[in-house]
């Protein structure tokens, strides 16, 4: 059962990405594809046969399950509990750090070198708030009573953001695409958790402290993503 936790935890986030612009493009998805997500829970292949939907993505290079099947065994991997960034709970870095032992077992070379991610958390959040502002100040305008306080929140900020703070976060995001970009000339993949806590109950709104300490917003518990799709 952990190892199976295990998986479901260690997804690799640019695969998240994908299916994340698909969900903007608001392109349908495949019954086909729902069917064997059933089947494949809690492995890649099965978000794999998600970017394969021939329906939601165009198919005009190779079968993303097919790449898989080719891969060589890696050479050099890197774990981070937290990319140095985030707040995490000792249970999932502790069930995360246990499952990159297959790695090892393989005999590729575990490694705890990462990208430098400061600043990045920050200059998302700059770059969320102007997003929020832009698709949503109508809205708000509109029906502020209706909307939730963190999201109305969300768009004030964006509201008021300088064009300097934007130059900054745009900045940053460039300097950390370089250095991704350094990482994987080294390594053949960057392993961590997508979450910082474990599932909590579905009529909690959202969590208000990860490991003992307090966050500082209400999206905090996943914020190790933003580094990751920046």
């Amino acid at each position: 059962k952990k190892r199976q936790d295990a998986d479901s935890i260690l997804i690799i986030n640019e695969l998240r990405n994908k299916i994340i612009d698909n969900e903007r493009k608001q392109l349908p998805i495949g019954r086909k594809v729902i069917i064997e997500l059933t089947t494949h829970r809690h492995t890649l292949e099965g978000e794999l046969v998600l970017l394969d939907d021939p329906l939601s993505f165009d198919h005009s290079g190779p079968s993303f399950v097919e790449v898989l099947k080719q891969v060589e065994t890696p050479k050099r991997v890197a774990f981070s509990p937290d990319l140095s960034v985030v707040s995490m709970e000792k249970e999932i870095a502790e069930v995360c750090r246990g499952a990159t032992k297959v790695f090892k077992d393989i005999g590729a070379e575990l490694t705890d070198e990462i990208p430098d991610f400061g600043g990045v958390l920050e200059a998302f959040q700059t770059l969320r708030a102007v997003l929020f502002a832009v698709m949503m100040e109508p809205i708000l305008e509109q029906h502020r009573d209706s909307i939730a306080p963190e999201i109305v929140g969300n768009i004030e900020r964006g509201l008021n953001i300088s064009q300097s703070q934007i130059f900054k976060a745009e900045r940053i995001r460039i300097e950390l695409f370089k250095k991704v970009l350094d990482f994987f000339e080294t390594h053949d993949f960057l392993v961590c958790p997508a979450a910082s806590i474990a599932p909590f109950p579905v009529d909690q709104r959202y969590i208000t402290e990860i490991d003992g300490k307090p966050c500082e917003t209400y999206i905090d518990w996943f914020s190790i993503t933003f580094a990751l799709t920046m």
